[in-house]
């Protein structure tokens, strides 16, 4: 190492956090749905992102989270060059499909993706809800077919429905960390 101490000026690179480490098959999935690559055994790409397109990332703590590092539009935009997107991040830690807690007059999420004229809608549900255990599956699907409908049945950038991309919660994995959980145990998760 140099004398100055810092591991810019001899090349070495600062480990990555755990959880950017950990993202890494989790964004991969992501980019492949969002950025138009063919799926297995698919004819077409499951969305087509379209220039001037207004992505509006919708949902709890994973859409959340996605404000504070960009990577995701990053990789996105990367992909696209051309195509001039645009990014506005909603999402909000404790949201679920039916539940959006905020301010009294603070406007209904459908208020909101017509103020960013979302033509592409990226919603992060499942993991609140997942919660709730077994018994919550019904609902859960409930809630998703009408919350689905319900976008469907909008013009948020005032031409055409929005094209919807829903992210499943992330999967959890054993990390190997004595200070959480092991992963083996999956009492209340939605299957």
């Amino acid at each position: 190492m140099s004398r100055s101490g810092n591991a810019l000026s001899t090349g070495m690179r600062h480990p990555r956090p755990r959880m950017a480490r950990h993202c890494g098959a989790w964004l991969t999935a992501a980019v492949l749905a969002a950025g138009a690559i063919l799926p297995v055994g698919a004819a077409e790409p499951r969305l087509v992102l379209q220039k001037g397109d207004s992505i509006a990332v919708i949902g709890n703590t994973l859409a959340d989270r996605m404000q504070h590092a960009g990577w995701l539009e990053t990789r996105i935009h990367a992909a696209h060059p051309g195509l001039e997107l645009v990014f506005r991040n909603l999402g909000f830690a404790g949201d679920e499909l039916t539940v959006r807690p905020r301010e009294e007059n603070f406007g209904t999420p459908d208020q909101w993706l017509g103020k960013v004229q979302a033509s592409v809608v990226f919603a992060c549900f499942g993991h609140n809800e997942a919660l709730r255990g077994p018994g919550g599956v019904a609902g859960f699907k409930t809630d998703l077919a009408n919350t689905i409908d319900g976008m469907r049945g909008q013009k948020y950038d005032g031409r055409s429905p929005a094209r919807l991309v829903f992210f499943s919660p992330i999967a959890h994995e054993n990390l190997r960390d004595p200070n959480l959980p092991d992963g083996s145990v999956t009492t209340g998760s939605i299957q």
